[in-house]
């Protein structure tokens, strides 16, 4: 406390009152700030997730249109397209029915081409 507190308490209390209030503006500001943008962001994933639907039926109706086609024309049946899908999958050692990412494989076990045990 210094020595303008002390003699005079209502205009430090009215200073420290001003000081309260430009705080809390400042903080109302800055919420206002983060949710424009969180909104903008909010945006910007809805436009990026309807792309994305729009490009996977694209691509759905694509592999739909190869299959008939391969099966039309006798070079597979659906029985041998499902065996090589399932040979695909089990390729990144996940059976998942799809490309796994490689982030998402299961790490492979360390095997050493060494036996360290003591031998006599």
């Amino acid at each position: 406390m210094s020595a303008f507190d002390f003699f005079f308490p209502q205009q430090a209390q009215a200073s420290h009152l001003r000081d309260l209030v430009r705080q809390k503006q400042n903080e109302y500001y800055n919420d206002q700030r983060d949710k424009q943008d969180a909104l903008e962001e909010l945006k910007y994933a809805q436009k990026t997730i309807q792309k994305m639907e729009r490009e996977m039926g694209e691509t759905q109706l694509l592999v739909k249109a190869m299959m008939e086609m391969m099966e039309e024309s006798g070079v597979c049946n659906s029985n041998e397209l499902l065996a090589k899908i399932q040979e695909i999958d089990l390729r990144d050692g996940v059976a998942d029915g799809q490309v796994t990412a490689q982030r998402n494989r299961p790490k492979p076990k360390f095997e050493t081409k060494r036996d360290w045990r003591d031998s006599k």
